[in-house]
């Protein structure tokens, strides 16, 4: 579960890049709506604020904004952890049973050649 403090500290790390004109970080920048249009230079020259940095976290996120992230993260910290472990026997079970196709396949392959070649 991400933890909120973290996430502030992320935002002020992206908007320090942004003032240090640190290049990789404007294409992250750009993701964000009225900074899709511009190259990576004009994204560097432009303002951006604090509020852009945390609404490119929680973008990042999956949130539209910070408020719903910090409203979200409360949320995942109020209810109880639930564990449940069904998906990964899913998909451990899907894994087992590729494996035992394609060995089935082989074999299939093999008689047909035994039957072919007797």
């Amino acid at each position: 579960m991400p933890n909120i403090l973290n996430l502030k500290k992320q935002a002020k790390l992206v908007l320090r890049w942004h003032r240090d004109r640190y290049h990789p970080v404007a294409a992250q920048i750009r993701t964000l709506p009225r900074f899709r249009h511009l190259s990576d230079r004009e994204v560097l020259a432009a303002d951006f604020k604090l509020r852009d940095a945390q609404e490119l976290v929680a973008r990042q996120l999956g949130f539209e904004n910070w408020q719903a992230l910090k409203k979200g993260i409360d949320t995942m910290s109020r209810q109880p952890d639930q564990t449940h472990s069904k998906p990964i026997i899913l998909a451990t079970a899907a894994q087992f049973l590729h494996a035992e196709a394609r060995v089935l396949d082989r074999l299939c392959v093999r008689r047909a050649a035994l039957l072919c070649a007797g």
